[in-house]
């Protein structure tokens, strides 16, 4: 699948999945292909640095344009200030000039605070909630979350 089919609107998939989510109350398990929670994430800081400075390299194929979501990611010990920085990008629909950097003290910050938690024995991945929180501590308001399955 490469997003060139005429006629076929491949956004679609991640749309209906939505729907099932948030008008029907279902959600779909994270490991379904192409439209789970899980598809296409990684929670590797050196991913996301590399996503962050050429995405054609570190991505199997254009998420973002084949089906309307960014690649994710779960931040955990592993993601380092990247993966933390790329959390922020791509949730927050950050573009450009507006992104964060990696060497940014707020994320940082959440870096710290990330490894405070497995230092005292956190085993899990933060959830989107937990970031969200963390993103508002450190980035005062910070944008709604694009909620993609």
């Amino acid at each position: 699948m490469r997003g060139d089919a005429p006629g076929v609107d491949t956004t679609a998939m991640t749309r209906a999945a939505a729907y099932f989510r948030d008008q029907l109350g279902t959600p779909l398990p994270a490991n379904y292909p192409f439209a789970g929670a899980g598809f296409n994430v990684t929670s590797a800081g050196i991913h996301a640095d590399g996503l962050m400075k050429n995405e054609e390299i570190y991505n199997i194929f254009d998420t973002a344009r084949i089906l309307d979501r960014p690649l994710g990611i779960t931040v955990n010990d592993r993601s380092g200030v990247a993966g933390i920085a790329y959390w922020i990008n791509t949730t927050l629909g950050l573009k450009g000039g507006a992104q964060v950097r990696k060497d940014d003290s707020r994320v940082v910050a959440i870096h710290r605070e990330v490894e405070r938690q497995y230092g005292s024995g956190r085993s899990t991945g933060f959830s989107p909630d937990e970031m969200q929180a963390l993103a508002r501590l450190h980035f005062g308001n910070a944008p709604a979350t694009r909620t993609r399955s």
